[in-house]
């Protein structure tokens, strides 16, 4: 990751195979060290709830070569 958040916990994750909540973590260092305006933008869209789980199912094809398109979830 790195920006505009440096690290995503899944809390719980490691204990059980349940996620207890997942938290954005952006690393700080020094007294000043404030949010920058993009940084700030993701936390109040976090806290306000917008966010979502997607899923991409790519495909290859093994005769071209190629991906296929893509299909999102």
């Amino acid at each position: 990751m790195g920006t505009p958040v440096d690290l995503i916990v899944f809390d719980g994750l490691s204990d059980a195979d349940e996620v207890q909540k997942v938290v954005f973590v952006e690393i700080k260092t020094g007294k000043a060290a404030n949010l920058s305006k993009r940084e700030r933008a993701v936390r109040e869209c976090i806290k306000a709830g917008r966010v979502q789980y997607s899923t991409i199912h790519q495909s290859f094809d093994e005769e071209t070569n190629r991906l296929r398109d893509m299909g999102m979830n």
